[in-house]
């Protein structure tokens, strides 16, 4: 599926958004997300590594795991607003 990083960060924080995507090791994994600043919270840094920004990876809050997560633009398969 191609969706824009713009249109999925604008359903991001519009509502809730359910993605299937292939994960790096090749397995498809189904995870609810938003950007709704009321239903994430805090980023929490966990390493004092700086990582280079990437415009094809998304970072998104998982609602499920209630933890942040990123995705990569190329690996969605399906985007489903919820």
């Amino acid at each position: 599926m191609i969706i824009t990083k713009e249109e999925l960060l604008t359903a991001l924080k519009a509502g809730q958004v359910c993605l299937t995507f292939e994960k790096k090791d090749h397995t498809i994994r189904v995870m609810n997300c938003t950007l709704q600043e009321d239903k994430v919270i805090a980023y929490e840094k966990k390493t004092s590594r700086v990582r280079k920004v990437n415009d094809e990876v998304v970072p998104v809050f998982d609602i499920d795991k209630q933890e942040w997560r990123s995705v990569r633009l190329e690996s969605i398969q399906q985007v489903e607003i919820v």
